[in-house]
C-alpha cells in the first residue's frame, strides 16, 4: 500500500509505502550528504579514514545509507539490483523448474508464485476441463513422465488417490527393477 506524505522539509508531495518517511528524494539527499560531510571532518572520521584507507563517507545512491567504501550503493541496494535485474532476465513465458516441471508465466493465476508462475499441467488441465483445480488435489502425469502436459497424459486426482496411486507405482517399479537385476546376473 503507498501513502500520500508531505516532505517536512520542501512542503512537495511524495508517495511511499514506508508511512514513517518524513523527506522527499532531494531534501533528503541533501541531509545525507551533510551528514556525511560532517563525518568527514570530525577527527573519528578522518581515524576511520586511515584505518580503512577510505577517501570519504557517502550516501548510498538509492537508498541514502552512508557508506565507507568505494561503490555508489549500499550492499542490500546492490543485491536488490542484481536480483530486479535476474528476475527481469528471467521473465520468459515458458522455464524449467526444480523438478523437471515446466512453469509457465500466469502472473493473474491465483495460484501463481512470487515470480508469477504455475506449473504449465495445472495450466493445462484447467483449460481442458475448463474449471480450476479444486483445493487438496493433485495432477498425475499418468506416464510418469514430468514434461509430457499433453492432455491425455493428465489426470486430476484428490491427495488421497493421488497417494495410493504412487504407492502401487512405486511397488512395481520395484519389483520390475529386482527382475531387471535378476536378468542381468544370469548373463
Amino acid at each position: 500500500m503507498a501513502y500520500r506524505l508531505i516532505c517536512v522539509d520542501c512542503g512537495t508531495e511524495l508517495i511511499s509505502v514506508a508511512i514513517n518517511r518524513t523527506l522527499c528524494d532531494a531534501c533528503r539527499r541533501i541531509h545525507l550528504l551533510a551528514k556525511a560531510k560532517k563525518y568527514n571532518d570530525s577527527s573519528e572520521g578522518k581515524a576511520g579514514q586511515e584505518r580503512r584507507r577510505v577517501k570519504s563517507a557517502h550516501p548510498c545512491l538509492d537508498c541514502g545509507k552512508i557508506i565507507y567504501y568505494k561503490t555508489n550503493k549500499c550492499r542490500s541496494c546492490f543485491m536488490t539490483s542484481l536480483n530486479e535485474q535476474n528476475r527481469t532476465w528471467r521473465k520468459k513465458s515458458q522455464i524449467v523448474a526444480s523438478g523437471g516441471y515446466f512453469r509457465v508465466l500466469k502472473p493473474e493465476h491465483p495460484k501463481a508464485n512470487n515470480l508469477g508462475y504455475i506449473s504449465q499441467h495445472l495450466d493445462v488441465w484447467e483449460a481442458v476441463h475448463g474449471k480450476p483445480l479444486p483445493d487438496g488435489w493433485h495432477i498425475h502425469h499418468i506416464n510418469g513422465i514430468r514434461d509430457d502436459n499433453r492432455p491425455v497424459n493428465l489426470v486430476g486426482l484428490s491427495s488421497k488417490k493421488h497417494g495410493l496411486i504412487l504407492r502401487v507405482l512405486q511397488e512395481r517399479i520395484q519389483k520390475l527393477e529386482a527382475l531387471l537385476n535378476g536378468q542381468a546376473q544370469l548373463l
